[in-house]
């Protein structure tokens, strides 16, 4: 569970600033569940130089709540949620600073989108939130006005977490469960019932086991209650699970597999879903186009997923929310994850494609 958080301030003295306005996006599981924003009467100037830059001005906010009006409705919004933010010591130091003013101590463990991209774009020109957008084709609203910039860093975090190929937001996400009893029905409550990839976590926070499935919920079920040597062998080790919803079976392949590659977890011995296929036959295939995009659905509503194919070879895969993304090769490199080309992966797609399980072709020149 993750809360989205923007802040503008009325700038000033190194911790005197006060909030000058606040949005707050609660989001888990692809979905937004909750949201709030508003301006704050901050009961003190606004500097110059942040109303330039903000458009906020003192007539603005005189009729606005005060933060000790808004202060129960944050702690709602935020409770059992990591804090997300474009530079994220900036808005959490902010928020502990108007609580503190209250007597209440407000601790929440945050992601940083700034850090997070300079690990996963590491070169890009600028990470200042209206230029990575820009590069990444995300539409953004003002800039400068918190939920213009919540719902513009909502979209990078999307991105981020699906490049995400070493699980660096997931893993910092684990925690212990010590209730062995409690722990698998905590586990399974916590999936969805859709199609994409599982991870199995053991007590050090290590990714032990990948599996791709049609039902993530229903495939951890199947090992809880299974009775092969692999699942009394999960059962013993498995402390936690995260997932990646893809929304189609080829999306979910490729990214186990490429996973697995990655990651190397130790109980992989082979590709799940790979092996049941009967590929080697479709080597010899070859696609009616050179270069193209196998587009399917995405793992929400909102999205779509991609497949690129150049030189008849798949080279990586990703999604995209608007058609621009994928029609410009730039904005296409940033968003595709790469594949870990093998003739195992070239042929499963082949097998998909031949069989025409998917939405539709875009071609590329």
């Amino acid at each position: 569970m993750y809360a989205i958080v923007d802040i503008e301030t009325t700038g000033g003295k190194f911790n005197k600033e006060s909030i000058t306005e606040l949005a707050i996006i609660r989001f888990s599981d692809n979905r937004i569940l909750d949201q709030f924003s508003t301006l704050i009467n901050p009961l003190k100037e606004i500097q110059p130089f942040v109303q330039k830059l903000t458009g906020i001005n003192s007539n603005m906010v005189k009729n606005a709540p005060k933060f000790y009006e808004v202060a129960k409705r944050v702690i709602e919004i935020t409770e059992g949620c990591v804090l997300v933010a474009h530079n994220s010591n900036f808005d959490y130091r902010i928020l502990k600073i108007e609580f503190e003013r209250l007597g209440y101590e407000f601790k929440l463990k945050t992601i940083c989108t700034v850090a997070l991209s300079k690990k996963i774009f590491p070169n890009l020109e600028s990470y200042k939130l209206s230029r990575i957008t820009k590069s990444l084709g995300i539409p953004m609203g003002k800039s400068h006005r918190a939920m213009n910039d919540a719902q513009a860093t909502l979209r990078l975090f999307k991105i981020l977490l699906s490049k995400d190929k070493n699980k660096i937001i997931t893993k910092s996400m684990i925690k212990n469960i010590n209730s062995i009893n409690e722990k698998y029905i905590k586990l399974i409550d916590s999936l969805p019932e859709e199609i994409g990839v599982l991870y199995l976590y053991d007590k050090k926070g290590i990714i032990f086991f990948i599996s791709s499935s049609e039902n993530i919920k229903r495939s951890l079920i199947n090992y809880v209650i299974g009775e092969k040597e692999i699942d009394i062998k999960i059962r013993k080790k498995i402390n936690n699970v995260s997932y990646d919803k893809t929304g189609n079976k080829l999306v979910s392949i490729i990214k186990e597999y490429n996973d697995v590659i990655t990651l190397k977890p130790k109980f992989n011995t082979y590709f799940q879903n790979i092996e049941k296929y009967k590929i080697e036959k479709e080597l010899n295939f070859e696609f009616k186009n050179d270069n193209f995009l196998i587009i399917d659905k995405g793992f929400n509503n909102e999205n779509k997923s991609f497949i690129w194919i150049k030189k008849q070879i798949p080279i990586g895969y990703g999604f995209f929310n608007l058609n621009h993304q994928i029609n410009n090769i730039e904005l296409l490199r940033k968003l595709a994850i790469n594949i870990k080309e093998t003739k195992k992966i070239i042929s499963v797609i082949k097998y998909f494609y031949k069989r025409k399980k998917f939405n539709s072709i875009v071609e590329i020149q």
